[in-house]
């Protein structure tokens, strides 16, 4: 197992050689999706080990969608299930963690409807805190 700085994949079962390509790949993506600029990063953008939190207010968020280029923002890391609606169709949302106790959870976002919702891998849907800023 390929371990040590930055990150240590050791737990997961990974080869050397899946180790490597993973570290090929971007930290985050981006794509305007029917209209709406959509950005998916596993932290705050800029940071992937500084997380996004359900606590935030209205000018953190803007500050937030304004350096991802997004209306929408997906991030993960905090593993705090929750959506943030700004009211003007920009949202921030974080589908929680495939794995975990629980079973995990994941998000579907419906660029179209604006909306999020959170379900749990093993079946039924997950109730998240919304927050309207």
């Amino acid at each position: 197992m390929l371990t040590g700085a930055p990150y240590d994949a050791s737990g997961f079962g990974l080869s050397r050689a899946a180790v490597r390509w993973l570290a090929t790949l971007p930290t985050y993506w981006e794509a305007t999706l029917d209209g709406a600029r959509t950005a998916v990063h596993h932290g705050r953008p800029g940071s992937d080990m500084k997380g996004v939190y359900a606590d935030l207010d209205r000018a953190e968020a803007r500050t937030l969608l304004e350096a991802a280029g997004a209306d929408i923002l997906l991030v993960g890391h905090t593993h705090e299930a929750f959506v943030a609606e700004l009211g003007d169709g920009r949202m921030i949302a974080n589908p929680g963690a495939l794995w975990g106790q629980a079973g995990g959870t994941f998000g579907v976002l419906d660029v179209v409807e604006r909306s999020f919702r959170v379900f749990r891998a093993g079946g039924g849907e997950v109730q998240i805190l919304r927050v309207r800023l």
